[in-house]
């Protein structure tokens, strides 16, 4: 299986060119010396924006894979809007994402929460939502909680993307879709 780090951030609002990112966690495969599982938060709120971007480049560019939900119409285009990462970084990004929401927007044109692929596939829900962070990211004595939600959703979503067989919560005629995970590739199969 490629060598994942998980995606996941918290912002002030949607549009990337008014609304500021508050949180950027990372999950999973972030020393690309070593097999060990760690994480990695970035609180933009609290200074020295220009090094963490720096930092979070780095490990984003040596991952093998990206995995996120929604991060491919959210997650990124925020990154390379509010801390100036240029197309062709972005790009390279993109090339190796996996986004268990574009894919299922993107060939079922089916739209649904994390929650509910993550209660379908026997995975914790989420402990908040996004329109909580934004107000946690109001008051500083709550950045801990906004930190530790996004941090459990970028964790939710790693696991997701280690599944060798994701249900997706999108009806077919014939059953239920999957994205079956077979030698670091996902097919898109139906099953009665």
């Amino acid at each position: 299986m490629p060598r994942t780090v998980a995606l996941d951030i918290e912002t002030t609002g949607l549009n990337r060119y008014t609304e500021k990112i508050t949180v950027v966690c990372l999950y999973g495969h972030i020393d690309p010396t070593s097999p060990r599982i760690a994480s990695r938060t970035f609180n933009m709120l609290t200074g020295g924006a220009d090094a963490k971007a720096e930092e979070l480049a780095e490990i984003l560019d040596t991952a093998e894979r990206i995995s996120c939900f929604n991060g491919t119409r959210f997650d990124i285009p925020f990154l390379q809007v509010q801390l100036g990462f240029g197309a062709e970084r972005v790009g390279g990004w993109i090339l190796k994402m996996f986004d268990v929401y574009d894919i299922a927007r993107g060939l079922l044109n089916a739209s649904f929460k994390l929650d509910t692929v993550l209660r379908l596939n026997g995975f914790e829900t989420k402990s908040a939502s996004g329109l909580q962070a934004v107000q946690w990211a109001k008051d500083p004595r709550h950045y801990r909680k906004l930190e530790e939600y996004c941090m459990q959703d970028t964790r939710l979503t790693f696991l997701l993307s280690q599944t060798r067989d994701i249900k997706l919560p999108v009806a077919h005629a014939a059953g239920k879709y999957h994205l079956l995970q077979e030698g670091g590739i996902f097919r898109l199969t139906v099953s009665t």
